[in-house]
């Protein structure tokens, strides 16, 4: 039989497992989010660029 001592340290191991899955998820989160805003705001500036060249033009 397992002690009472021993069931609260594998309790905490499973526990402490999990939270360092969580925290490679949130880390994987974090870099998707990111790479998104950093796409997004390329493509904005990308579109904000041939706006302002096609009102150039048309001057």
């Amino acid at each position: 039989m397992k002690t009472d001592i021993m069931e609260l340290k594998d309790t905490l191991t499973f526990i402490n497992l999990r939270l360092d899955e969580l925290r490679v998820m949130l880390n994987c989160i974090v870099k998707l989010m990111t790479y998104f805003s950093q796409e997004i705001e390329n493509q904005i500036y990308t579109v904000d660029s041939v706006i302002i060249k096609r009102e150039e033009s048309n001057k």
